[in-house]
């Protein structure tokens, strides 16, 4: 294409030698001619690069009527400028919108410096920089993201004379195109959430709304978001005004030029008197929704010592109690999605009575919410100790202790119930120090309905005291280890057995094997196995 180039003169009044009336004397002034300003009209013709896929519905970029394009340049008084083109008119356009012309009108350019294009114009700053900050807010429809957010650069070092490069844009950004469903799958609440907020993990936080926060009425809400190239972890939180919706996608990379789709089924959040409660049915676990009766305490960091029974939630990120936690009668802990609480001590159920002193942990709708457990010290506790029950129906719960005498995780009188959720014990007693238990079961059984269920020892992995006792899985996950055998014990100290006949449960003594287990078969080792003890 041919380039245009048009230079127009700005006047000058030039001053020399005069002398103003009523001076007798005074020193003349010469003053210098003013350098006269070059306005000079370019135009450049650009493509879009293999790389660039965003964004009509067959997942091209192509250029449109009315966008305009940014052009960075230095003058010859060394400053950066920052012009933009005239909008695009439909002459301006061809190959099906993969090619545009834009015309600039620059003001004293420097052609031996080098020269940026920013497209779309309202993706550049006043200062010639990339303005992120326009990704911030942004209304999720296709059409805003074309023509106004998805950026695509062009640099070169020079000018090459008075012509400006042509070049071929190259998109920055990654598109994700996100389709929203409740948990279930079943239903899509996409068109109806009023904003959806994305964060990366890197401090980047787009929030996506329309105008005025009306419902969205599309199936898909489509973000523009920097790249990510080292894995991160990218939260998702939507709402519709009445119901908040939350997601977390560990592990993930989005690179520039790369359009994704992204289909998730959203976690409710739950106010923090709120959980799942976990109930065996016939051959799986059925969790519902529950509320905490009253009053409920909230555990913070300044929480220990000796208290009642009762409900209490944790919903801190963050929550260290640098001591013990003695609970007396039976206790109720829910554990918030997203929360942790760190006990560097131990905790203690002790019942006033028997049939007290029971202990149930809660998780809540994504079952993010963790609790830590490190009794470090020979105290005479293991890290949990529970008088009488111990009922685990989601959560994180890691645990470890090292009192030979009992164990990481130690349950007196009664049985430990899993749910769901995902229990972690081990004893890290050391070597040669006497028989330590990851799980210790003195009075009851271990029964696994759901979740996983991994222990470990130096020493027995896991072991029921009494070998009558069962440990039995009616689904789920289980893992024992214990290394090659120690001292001659098993990593199951007791009878494995499933609790419904035909129904497949996992089991292993491998730390990297999770084996599929056909009824027990996996479990039932022959009577002579020096792990596990058949039933």
């Amino acid at each position: 294409m041919q380039k245009t180039m048009k230079f127009f003169a700005m006047a000058a009044l030039v001053l020399t030698g005069v002398v103003m009336a009523g001076c007798t004397s005074g020193e003349l002034v010469e003053e210098q001619p003013e350098i006269k300003s070059k306005t000079v009209t370019l135009t450049t013709k650009v493509g879009l690069g293999a790389s660039t896929k965003a964004l009509t519905t067959e997942g091209e970029k192509t250029f449109a009527a009315g966008e305009t394009m940014a052009l960075v340049y230095k003058d010859i008084h060394e400053n950066t400028v920052m012009t933009v083109s005239r909008p695009l008119g439909a002459s301006d356009i061809d190959e099906s919108g993969l090619n545009a012309t834009f015309t600039f009108t620059v003001v004293d350019p420097e052609f031996a410096e080098p020269v940026s294009y920013i497209y779309p114009a309202a993706m550049a700053g006043s200062d010639g920089s990339i303005n992120y900050s326009a990704l911030d807010s942004q209304d999720g429809t296709l059409a805003t993201l074309a023509s106004s957010l998805d950026l695509a650069t062009f640099h070169s070092n020079s000018w090459g004379g008075g012509s400006l490069p042509r070049g071929i844009l190259e998109n920055q950004l990654a598109i994700c195109a996100f389709t929203l469903k409740d948990y279930t799958g079943t239903d899509t609440i996409t068109n109806g959430l009023t904003q959806l907020v994305v964060d990366d993990g890197n401090g980047n936080v787009y929030t996506v709304k329309q105008v005025g926060s009306a419902p969205f009425d599309q199936s898909v809400i489509y973000v523009a978001i920097k790249p990510v190239t080292t894995a991160t972890s990218l939260k998702v939180t939507a709402t519709d005004g009445t119901t908040n919706y939350t997601k977390t996608l560990s592990s993930r990379q989005y690179l520039a030029g790369n359009g994704y789709n992204i289909s998730l089924k959203m976690y409710e959040v739950w106010a923090s008197n709120q959980y799942y409660e976990g109930a065996w049915d016939d051959s799986k676990v059925v969790f519902t929704k529950q509320s905490a009766g009253s009053p409920i305490t909230e555990i913070t960091n300044d929480f220990s010592g000796t208290i009642t029974s009762g409900w209490y939630t944790v919903t801190g990120d963050n929550v260290v109690i640098d001591g013990s936690v003695c609970w007396t009668g039976d206790t109720y802990l829910i554990l918030c999605d997203g929360a942790k609480l760190t006990v560097k001590g131990y905790i203690y159920g002790k019942g006033n009575s028997y049939g007290e002193g029971n202990f149930y942990i809660f998780g809540q709708h994504a079952g993010t919410g963790t609790l830590n457990v490190y009794n470090v010290n020979d105290s005479g506790q293991g890290a949990i100790a529970v008088d009488n029950m111990l009922q685990i129906h989601g959560g994180n719960i890691n645990v470890s202790g090292w009192w030979a005498a009992t164990a990481g995780l130690f349950v007196k009188h009664n049985n430990a119930v899993v749910f769901g959720g995902k229990l972690t014990v081990e004893n890290t007693k050391p070597v040669g120090v006497g028989a330590a238990y990851g799980i210790q079961m003195l009075g009851g059984d271990l029964n696994v309905y759901g979740g996983e269920v991994i222990a470990s020892s130096r020493n027995t992995a896991i072991s029921i005291g009494n070998m009558n006792k069962s440990v039995t899985v009616f689904g789920g996950k289980l893992m024992a280890i214990n290394p090659v055998g120690y001292l001659g014990y098993r990593a199951i100290d007791g009878y494995v057995k499933s609790g419904v006949s035909g129904i497949k449960f996992y089991f292993s003594i491998d730390a990297e094997i999770w084996s599929d287990g056909d009824t027990y078969a996996e479990a039932a080792r022959a009577p002579d196995d020096p792990y596990v003890k058949a039933e």
